[in-house]
């Protein structure tokens, strides 16, 4: 099982990929022999960039994430089920950004670039036992959400960019103090026809309610890439579209529920 480290230079890997950018990740305690602030050093040319890592917990409260607990118990012990996820993704956010924001101000940053400082909060995160905890939808996030509830606090704050990525449903939302909150990539909301996928054979299964439903990835690149199952929305005129991929049916499954909880 992967260390802490481990788990948040990945996600600051995938992000650099994201953005376009190649970097050079290392850890800072053992580069620079002691508590930084920093969870990941970045250096892109001859910039070197501190990056705090969190992750995004819908249901987190003052102890932390019942959800999480949970479902790292369940991964221990090898069981795969559903878990209910919250749609509204306000109170797990304004929990991260407030907390990362106050743990930011304990340092100087000296050690990097003019004290350079990224923060990046990660959502439905690729890692056993994490996935249905860090569930954030992407398609109920809008820019002028993040830059009324967020803005003033990070200009406020040492970071001098921030970052929501969504992973299992790829999407990117990037803040700085000279253009605030921008979408640096749009969730998919309508994919092309199921049938016109490049994964021939997959069908659809109908879970709960019509405009909602799972389906299987029966080969083709999505397949080969660990994709097995996909949430279909089905269309006024009838068609239906994939709006996400996912590896297990358990979470296509979650995913179907957290969609119908939020039209109710």
């Amino acid at each position: 099982m992967p260390n802490q480290f481990d788990t948040e230079r990945d996600l600051v890997d995938r992000l650099l990929e994201a953005l376009g950018l190649r970097g050079v990740l290392s850890d800072p305690k053992k580069t620079h022999g002691r508590e930084t602030g920093a969870d990941v050093e970045v250096r892109l040319g001859q910039r070197r960039i501190a990056v705090q890592v969190t992750q995004y917990h819908g249901n987190e409260g003052t102890g932390g994430s019942a959800l999480r607990a949970q479902e790292e118990s369940d991964a221990a012990r090898g069981l795969r089920r559903a878990y209910a996820v919250p749609t509204d993704a306000s109170a797990g956010l304004t929990k991260r950004f407030s907390d990362k924001i106050a743990k930011a101000e304990r340092y100087t940053f000296e050690e990097f670039t003019e004290g350079e400082v990224w923060l990046l909060v990660a959502a439905w995160v690729p890692q056993y036992g994490a996935s249905a905890a860090t569930t954030l939808i992407p398609i109920f996030i809008r820019v002028e959400w993040l830059e009324r509830h967020f803005s003033e606090a990070l200009r406020a704050s040492k970071y001098r960019r921030a970052f929501l990525h969504v992973y299992q449903w790829p999407s990117l939302y990037q803040w700085s103090p000279e253009s605030g909150w921008q979408v640096v990539r749009e969730p998919e909301k309508l994919s092309p026809d199921v049938g016109h996928l490049p994964q021939r054979g997959a069908y659809i299964m109908k879970t709960g309610k019509p405009r909602w439903s799972v389906g299987y990835v029966q080969n083709g690149p999505k397949h080969d890439a660990g994709l097995r199952c996909f949430v279909c929305e089905r269309a006024s005129g009838g068609e239906i579209r994939a709006v996400a991929y996912t590896e297990t049916p358990e979470d296509a499954e979650m995913l179907v529920a957290a969609l119908e909880h939020a039209g109710d």
